[in-house]
């Protein structure tokens, strides 16, 4: 998806632009929505947006200063302006600035969603350009899901492998310098992004320094010293995660816990619960059974059946009936089910209530 980050002063202008445009259809996900500039460039930091839609007049930093801070602090993001008829001078400068783009407020969602189109495929016409770089970032992709689901499931050897790997690649090679900067830099980009996808608290002072890489990044222009800052990042990321992945953890359980007791009545699976709980599914359920002492359906079974035996005691429904509340649309697999965690059929529990 494409990261879009909305920057106005106005909480109207914001809210209505965050729901009323279609961004799925777009392939957009809206990050996150600024009052200003100084509160855009820490949701920059945080999120690292594709696109930044901003206001030009605002207070505190106004929207031409804050495209000067981004063309030196995140050169890659694309700046598309929104500003009043009184302000045209303002957008005109703003171009002069490296902006792909205005608007004329009130914005109309057709003219918006043309104007990001383009954007867009600029985008991608700018990556497509360089067949090298593209088949770097899929090989470093690659790497980087191996080596970020290495380190979640404790192969913390084979995590540092993969990452020497692709970076002994470009070294082979003889990637340009530049690439190998900006390549860098997108593995620290991506790699904080999965940790954050996969629950864990990134926004610490721990990573403060890294909210903002390309500065860093950029001051090695020797591809060895950018090999050794990327292990010694590696490091410090392998001895976070060992130190904060059990709390983590239990904090994911927690919240997939929470979402089973709220929708167990419904159809849920694995990847829908693993996506409450911010984990990828294979590493849900390894964390479940190992958190739980048994998988994730047999805990949902187990729920749902001591949900039926409570009705069932209630002498007020049906067993078809109390199939259906606890989250069963085949009453034959309810029986089934129910025997097996009980002992008795549903008929025969009745009974023996009786």
């Amino acid at each position: 998806m494409i990261k879009l980050l909305i920057v106005d002063d106005e909480k109207v202008i914001r809210d209505g632009l965050t729901r009323t445009m279609q961004w799925d259809k777009m392939g957009i996900s809206v990050v996150g929505a600024a009052k200003d500039g100084i509160e855009a460039l820490e949701l920059c930091e945080i999120w690292h947006p594709h696109i930044v839609l901003t206001d030009v007049r605002m207070p505190k930093m106004n929207g031409l200063e804050l495209m000067k801070q981004m063309k030196e602090k995140m050169p890659d993001i694309k700046v598309v302006i929104l500003s009043g008829h009184s302000e045209f001078s303002y957008a005109r400068e703003a171009l002069k600035y490296g902006a792909v783009d205005y608007l004329i407020k009130p914005v109309v969602a057709e003219e918006l969603e043309n104007v990001l189109g383009k954007v867009i495929d600029k985008m991608q016409e700018e990556l497509y350009q360089d067949s090298l770089m593209v088949e770097r970032y899929k090989e470093m992709n690659t790497a980087l899901e191996q080596y970020f689901n290495a380190v979640k499931v404790g192969d913390y050897d084979d995590s540092k492998t993969y990452l020497l790997r692709i970076v002994n690649e470009f070294v082979r090679k003889k990637v340009p310098i530049d690439h190998f900067q900006k390549l860098c830099a997108q593995i620290v980009i991506t790699f904080l992004s999965m940790l954050k996808d996969s629950g864990f608290n990134t926004d610490t002072e721990f990573f403060q320094p890294y909210r903002n890489v390309y500065p860093i990044i950029l001051s090695y222009t020797n591809p060895r010293e950018l090999i050794e800052w990327l292990n010694d990042f590696n490091n410090k990321m392998i001895t976070w995660i060992l130190d904060n992945k059990e709390n983590n953890n239990h904090a994911a359980i927690r919240l997939a816990i929470d979402y089973i007791d709220k929708h167990y009545k419904e159809y849920i699976n694995t990847e829908m619960v693993a996506e409450a709980a911010a984990l990828s599914s294979n590493y849900f359920s390894h964390v479940f059974k190992k958190s739980m002492g048994e998988s994730f359906t047999d805990y949902l079974n187990r729920k749902r059946i001591e949900k039926a035996k409570e009705l069932l005691d209630q002498s007020k429904y049906k067993i078809y009936e109390v199939a259906d509340l606890v989250g069963y649309n085949d009453y034959k697999y309810f029986s089934i089910v129910f025997k097996k965690l009980v002992g008795v059929s549903p008929m025969k529990y009745i009974g023996i209530k009786k």
